[in-house]
């Protein structure tokens, strides 16, 4: 276990926050304005496939 190993656990927790948040959000304007969501980033693959999991 040297300083690596710490340094890799930062990155991960830190794009995890980041990812947490991100999705938090993206929740929270799909709640609100959920079609409008989808059809804006239709063009998007990984977004679509998120709102069509989501089927609003």
């Amino acid at each position: 276990m040297g300083p690596s190993d710490n340094n890799d656990v930062t990155i991960i927790s830190i794009f995890g926050t980041i990812a947490a948040f991100y999705s938090s959000m993206v929740f929270i304007y799909v709640f609100l304005f959920g079609v409008d969501l989808r059809w804006s980033y239709d063009s998007i693959g990984p977004v679509r496939s998120l709102t069509g999991l989501w089927n609003i």
